[in-house]
């Protein structure tokens, strides 16, 4: 609401964040003590304070990003995601790659990994693997951890041994339709609308919507078919929407 009031109008931010919260997968993390919607907020926090990064508060506002960005990291692993995504909206909003824009984000980064080191330190010295349970091939498998269960977490979690290569560009068809698993009642509204936005004149801010967005589904959709874990691109699929059929 605050984001869309910002870049377009009150009624345009109210309808984005309706649309995020019409997603079944949104309204059910709502209740039990998960982890995506926490993920989804400190993703979208990173992306408004990179957004808002201006004038005299460019330097504050890019710190706050990297420690948005650093606790959505912290939060899960795919926090990488949009982490990722809030730099390239970075980019498109300043439309320049140079060396001073290299340092801003390099002070974000910096910032956001600062955040993160703590989990990455108390990984490395309980299991000796930083990034716990994944590349247990490089890092080795700890004492106490039942390989089986990582085994099946890991299979659980990306699930696209199921998905052939070719078979990615139907990547949204298939998950609005309910055949990954988690999908089911997932909202077709993004589906619907989002490639008719394309057809109509970009609303304001839409340039650096469209990059986080792009990023993080792309990001997502290459690792994982777990609707959920995408969870942090909705909200400003949301604000594409209600941006291009309102403003």
């Amino acid at each position: 609401l605050a984001l869309g009031s910002r870049l377009a109008g009150r009624r345009e931010g109210l309808c984005g964040a309706a649309l995020f919260y019409a997603v079944t997968q949104t309204m059910r993390a709502s209740w039990p003590a998960g982890s995506d919607l926490p993920l989804a907020l400190f993703s979208f926090l990173a992306l408004s304070a990179a957004l808002g990064a201006e004038g005299k508060e460019r330097r504050g506002r890019l710190v706050l990003a990297g420690l948005m960005g650093g606790m959505a990291m912290a939060v899960k692993y795919t926090g990488l995601f949009p982490v990722l995504g809030a730099a390239a909206a970075y980019l498109v909003k300043e439309r320049r790659f140079d060396r001073a824009v290299l340092k801003e984000l390099a002070l974000a980064g910096l910032v956001a990994g600062l955040v993160l080191s703590p989990w990455l330190v108390k990984n490395l010295v309980y299991k000796g693997n930083p990034v716990y349970p994944f590349l247990s091939s490089v890092f080795g498998t700890a004492p106490l951890s039942d390989p089986e269960k990582i085994e099946g977490f890991l299979r659980e979690t990306s699930q696209l041994d199921r998905l052939a290569p070719a078979g990615w560009f139907s990547h949204p068809w298939k998950a609005t339709m309910g055949e990954f698993a988690n999908s089911t009642f997932f909202s077709p509204l993004f589906l619907a609308f989002l490639p008719l936005c394309l057809l109509f004149r970009p609303p304001a801010g839409a340039g650096p919507l469209w990059a986080y967005f792009l990023v993080v589904w792309t990001c997502w959709s290459l690792s994982s078919t777990l609707v959920r874990f995408s969870m942090p691109a909705w909200p400003a699929a949301g604000l594409l929407i209600a941006g291009t059929f309102l403003t």
